[in-house]
């Protein structure tokens, strides 16, 4: 894979493996937590692949592990808290923007990236209070 907006797919070092289970701690979860690493990795580089030749989005891995398990439903449950503080025009308006910042997300923008990781660690009502009042921006700079 000589793109550099592709995935590298790489295998997990024994630190990583240690780091995991400092995490998880649980070992064997920890194996199925780098399972789900590398499977996302895996469906990254197919996505982008995809995306590039027009073909259709592969599907994406269910995890494995315990720990990405609950994460996920976590970060859904505080995405769904905030999205049901927003907006219907603020929510359509949201969904516009979708395609184009998976785009960019595709792409590793490390800009968004963080902006998404700090938002996301808002609590809901912070977050809808900064989306209501940045919308705007946010729409200027990402839509297509």
């Amino acid at each position: 894979m000589s793109n550099p907006q592709q995935s590298e797919l790489k295998t997990a070092h024994s630190a990583t493996v240690a780091t995991l289970t400092e995490v998880t701690h649980d070992p064997i979860d920890a194996m199925r937590l780098a399972a789900d690493l590398f499977a996302m990795s895996a469906y990254r580089a197919e996505r982008a692949v995809a995306l590039e030749t027009g073909l259709s989005s592969p599907t994406p891995p269910k995890p494995l592990s315990k720990y990405l398990r609950i994460f996920t439903t976590s970060i859904k449950a505080r995405l769904m808290e905030t999205a049901g503080l927003l907006g219907t025009d603020e929510l359509d308006r949201l969904k516009k923007l979708g395609p184009a910042l998976a785009r960019r997300m595709e792409r590793n923008d490390p800009d968004l990236a963080e902006g998404i990781y700090e938002l996301v660690c808002m609590e809901p009502q912070d977050a809808a209070v900064w989306i209501h009042e940045h919308l705007d921006h946010i729409e200027a700079r990402f839509a297509s």
